[in-house]
């Protein structure tokens, strides 16, 4: 397979480096992307963006021999058309507040999600799903609607989570207080009759003891 300047493909991380990473792309080729065309964000850890195995767009910026330079931004404009990542514009929110957006960049660590009003938010992997999530792309899709409750506003950062917008978390995490509740008062309870009964029983030794 020929490839020309700016074709788009789809490829697969096969190597992860300081500099960047090697993708493999059809007909047995590689390429490099290299560290600074991964994302508009600074990036210090190719880690936290990609993973070995994981399914990458890219896009041809370079053919020097059988050397082929790659980029990931350059290949989803989603990205590079809202600059910062995570920011809020128009709209105003509250902490609390369950919207619905559209997920348009995955990295290792979570997740963004542009919201009405021209604002986009990021979802900690940690606020995906009450299961333990160790690959994103499991859960979610770039285009993909999805509730998400506002849990954290610090200047133009927005804060996301998909669990807490859904009602059955809710509910779980109700139930589970409810549990520690009741928890809490057998021990208390346990603990005030053991030390009650510790009373009576060093009553009766002293009974004898005199």
């Amino acid at each position: 397979m020929e490839y020309q300047i700016n074709d788009t493909l789809e490829g697969k991380v096969r190597r992860i480096t300081d500099f960047g990473a090697f993708i493999d792309l059809p007909d047995n080729n590689t390429g490099l992307v290299h560290i600074s065309e991964i994302s508009n964000n600074y990036v210090q850890d190719v880690n936290d963006y990609l993973s070995v195995g994981q399914n990458v767009k890219v896009m041809v910026t370079n053919i020097d021999g059988d050397k082929i330079d790659l980029s990931i931004k350059k290949a989803n404009p989603q990205e590079e058309a809202s600059e910062p990542l995570v920011s809020g514009i128009d709209a105003k929110y509250q902490v609390g507040d369950i919207v619905e957006g559209t997920v348009t960049g995955i990295a290792k660590f979570g997740a963004f999600v542009d919201l009405p009003g021209g604002v986009r938010g990021l979802v900690h992997i940690s606020e995906v799903s009450d299961d333990y999530v160790k690959n994103i792309n499991n859960y979610l899709s770039i285009g993909q609607k999805v509730k998400v409750m506002i849990i954290g506003l610090e200047g133009e950062k927005t804060a996301l989570s998909i669990k807490q917008a859904d009602p059955d978390h809710q509910l779980r995490n109700v139930a589970a207080g409810q549990s520690q509740e009741n928890l809490d008062r057998m021990i208390s309870k346990a603990l005030k009759d053991g030390n009650t009964a510790g009373e009576m029983s060093s009553k009766r030794t002293d009974r004898w003891i005199h």
